[in-house]
């Protein structure tokens, strides 16, 4: 495995940002997928706009289960990279705030799980593919139109489709 720290993270990812400045590709030849400890409480698996059904369905297995989260490190790495990634929690409680807390049991039970991703890499290496990192479609997309996003009724439907983006700047332009 390869560990990779970064820094200022929450001011706008700017040791991501100067890691694939520096390197635009991986530099490392083996890299089958990427792992970030840096996530509110205990079992979430996060994986941003990176939708590998095949490396969801495998870091799940381990006993995480996926939830939302909108940005980390691993968001801005993973596209430029083309390897898929995810972030675990790692036991963080009131994040970003002057109480956070970290539980401390929870880290070390996240902990063991990567460890045992990462056996589960070196055991099985000849069956773990290099996970490639795909890019989610724009939730309008991933959701339908835009009418109905989670079963509510926003009545976007065609403006929010790129086609329709496309065709109004194109008709700006005319």
């Amino acid at each position: 495995p390869h560990v990779i720290i970064t820094t200022d993270e929450e001011s706008g990812a700017i040791g991501a940002g100067k890691l694939i400045s520096k390197y635009h590709e991986c530099p490392f030849a083996d890299m089958r997928f990427m792992i970030q400890l840096d996530r509110r409480g205990t079992d979430d698996s996060v994986f941003y706009d990176c939708d590998n059904d095949e490396f969801e369905k495998y870091i799940n297995r381990f006993g995480f289960k996926t939830a939302f989260g909108s940005f980390s490190d691993i968001s801005v790495i993973a596209p430029v990279w083309k390897i898929a990634a995810v972030n675990f929690s790692i036991g963080y409680n009131d994040e970003h705030s002057y109480s956070e807390t970290l539980n401390i049991p929870a880290m070390c039970y996240t902990i063991d799980r990567v460890v045992t991703i990462l056996e589960d890499v070196v055991t099985n290496s000849d069956e773990i593919p290099e996970f490639e990192y795909i890019e989610a479609p724009a939730f309008w997309e991933y959701w339908g139109n835009g009418d109905n996003m989670h079963g509510y009724d926003y009545g976007y439907g065609e403006y929010l489709s790129a086609n329709a983006i496309n065709s109004v700047k194109s008709a700006d332009n005319s």
